[in-house]
């Protein structure tokens, strides 16, 4: 999902380690800025692991508790509370985030993968958009 960087240190579009993840990202906003709109975009990163629900990029200390509940309100909607989402305005910051979230995950070394997850992950993307319009008289 995430994919690899090449020893040669090349641009995403160009490496084929490149991951689904950075390629989507980078489509989105390729796609957001070329719309006639202004947007926003904030993302989470969170794992679970031996039941417990680990924020990787929040600014908060690990003490603090995230909760998962389902909304009543709506209809099949979950609820994470606790987990802090952060503004991003590029696709390097987006990396980044990722990068110091892959970090910090639950990893130990098997006989087919050095680094093989030990938990589950979700990496979430929140776009916001707001259209432009012009009214001609």
């Amino acid at each position: 999902m995430e994919g690899e960087q090449s020893a040669e240190h090349l641009c995403w579009e160009e490496d084929p380690m490149t991951g689904i993840v950075p390629r989507s990202v980078a489509l989105l906003f390729e796609t957001l800025e070329s719309m006639d709109c202004e947007f926003s975009m904030r993302v989470s990163y969170l794992e679970l692991y031996n039941k417990e629900l680990v924020d990787l990029v929040g600014i908060t200390g690990c003490d603090s508790k995230i909760r998962i509940y389902e909304d009543a309100s709506r209809k099949g909607s979950v609820v994470i509370h606790g987990l802090e989402d952060m503004v991003v305005r590029n696709t390097h910051e987006v990396d980044d985030i990722k990068n110091r979230g892959s970090q910090k995950r639950q990893t130990a070394s098997t006989k087919l993968n050095a680094r093989s997850s030990r938990s589950i992950a979700v990496f979430t993307i929140m776009t916001h958009l707001k259209e432009s319009y012009t009214w001609l008289i």
